[in-house]
């Protein structure tokens, strides 16, 4: 199998667990055993984004020669996943999209259970074989990395006297409602991944849950107030802020920010504009719905409830046309890179990790802040900007010592720099 061909298979498995597991967190309480495979499909999809990472380094280290056979494993793999979404599926709802009622979903999933089990066995026993392929060639990838990481390091700082250094910028912004809110408080545009109430101070926590109740009950004056009182607070634009939990809840966190609340309480157009304005993502998508799927976007929910008087103001708008091959694989290794960097601290479900789909709405070269450690007083996180079909990062203290680095991703790695250079 050539490498791009393994690429486009191993993007559409990642798509494929995801929602997967959106879907069975619908009836998570059922049984014992369907946490049990949820917990081996969120298995596999993080195994896929190790191997896609895996497979993009060997191409860049010039290793397409060797014989690696993850294609016995990939096709299959996409297969039992695709099996298991879509009996999933059939459970939630009927074939014309209409949820089941809760008891008829236990009933269904009781029924189908031995035929689940033996998928859940068959994935098992893949994701081992895909495990083993990837440990032996590990080794062979880190040497040969590390040599075209210093040769890449040493080929862009020696250019840098042509070249703009997108790091000596100002990383703060003021978004489109700036100038006319409270003391021209300078915000940053901010990926609030953080999900776990856990990481926060008492204050912070309350705000949030208080945005997101606001929102909930289409309290829109109160949403605005609180949008204000994160912006002065603590320079962060809440306006895609989801709600945050902890321990067992944070598997129920369903991503729900403001618009899409807005959406389903059918708010006045000066209400979506107004969040428009802020900042507000068009793109982003739930993780859960009582709908039938579980990603919408602001634009989804507006089409399903009939909501005729927001549709043409959800419509995206996109200033950044990269492909969505291109922005799978830079996000795939951002990812990589979050989770090495942070090690042991890092457990998913206390995170979404940045979509990298929501900055082809912007401006283009607008950096995005994406904090690690919570509310405290330690600076911590990533900034990133889209540059063409690069993504340009900079960690800020995220292992604690202070420690700055940069880096250039791109579709064949992701490569340490100095500077971020702008082309």
């Amino acid at each position: 199998m050539d490498p791009v061909t393994l690429v486009s298979i191993l993007v559409e498995v990642l798509a494929l667990c995801e929602k997967a597991v959106d879907q069975l967190k619908k009836f998570w309480n059922a049984a014992e055993d369907l946490k049990t495979l949820m917990t081996k499909v969120g298995l596999a999809q993080r195994t896929t984004q190790s191997i896609l990472v895996v497979v993009m380094e060997l191409k860049a280290a010039g290793l397409t020669s060797f014989e690696f056979s993850l294609d016995l494993f990939v096709n299959p793999l996409r297969d039992v996943i695709r099996k298991i979404l879509q009996r999933v599926q059939d459970i939630l709802a009927t074939e014309a999209g209409k949820p089941r009622p809760k008891f008829v979903q236990k009933v269904l999933w009781t029924i189908s259970r031995d035929k689940m089990d033996g998928l859940e066995k068959e994935l098992g026993g893949l994701e081992e074989g895909m495990g083993h392929q990837v440990n032996t060639v590990n080794l062979l990838v880190t040497m040969k990395y590390l040599s075209i990481v210093r040769a890449n390091t040493l080929a862009v700082t020696s250019s840098q006297s042509e070249l703009h250094d997108a790091f000596t910028e100002p990383v703060t912004f003021v978004d489109q409602e700036g100038e006319k809110m409270g003391d021209h408080v300078q915000v940053m545009r901010t990926w609030l991944g953080s999900l776990d109430t856990d990481k926060h101070d008492q204050v912070y926590v309350q705000q949030r849950a208080q945005l997101a109740n606001a929102a909930k009950y289409g309290d829109w004056d109160e949403v605005l107030d609180v949008l204000e009182s994160g912006r002065k607070n603590y320079r962060e634009s809440w306006v895609n802020a989801p709600r945050i939990k902890t321990g067992e809840e944070l598997n129920l966190i369903s991503l729900w920010t403001p618009l899409h609340q807005a959406v389903y309480m059918g708010a006045p157009v000066e209400v979506v504009s107004k969040l428009l304005r802020m900042g507000a993502s068009r793109t982003l998508r739930t993780r859960w719905t009582e709908f039938p799927w579980a990603d919408m976007t602001a634009l989804e929910l507006a089409q399903h409830l009939g909501v005729k008087h927001q549709i043409e103001l959800l419509r995206p708008v996109i200033h950044v046309p990269i492909p969505t091959s291109t922005l799978n694989i830079l996000q795939v290794q951002f990812h990589e890179l979050v989770r090495r960097d942070m090690g042991g601290d890092f457990k998913d479900e206390e995170w979404c990790l940045p979509q990298l789909e929501v900055l082809l709405e912007f401006e283009p070269r607008q950096w995005t802040w994406f904090p690690t450690h919570g509310s405290d007083a330690r600076v911590a996180g990533y900034w990133y900007l889209l540059d063409g079909r690069d993504l340009l990062v900079r960690s800020e203290n995220v292992s604690g010592d202070g420690t700055k680095q940069g880096y250039r991703i791109v579709v064949d790695g992701t490569y340490e720099v100095q500077q971020a250079l702008v082309y």
